[in-house]
């Protein structure tokens, strides 16, 4: 029983600190790009305000960044 969890784990989170970054990062990314879909369907969805965040820099800008840039 505790091998298939631990399989399930590694499957869910990477069983290295390598491929757990990417399972954050892809995660994060998909946040990023729901964000921006829901934008662009609605400029309403955020202040005015706020706009520059998404039209100072593209999408594909914004995902190059690094996860400790993405997420501040």
């Amino acid at each position: 029983m505790l091998a298939i969890w631990a399989y399930r784990n590694s499957i869910a989170h990477g069983s290295t600190t390598e491929e757990l970054a990417q399972v954050l990062l892809a995660a994060l990314h998909d946040k990023i790009l729901s964000h921006y879909d829901q934008y662009h369907t609605d400029e309403h969805y955020i202040l005015p305000h706020h706009k520059y965040l998404f039209t100072h820099r593209t999408l594909d800008d914004r995902l190059h960044h690094s996860y400790d840039h993405l997420t501040l």
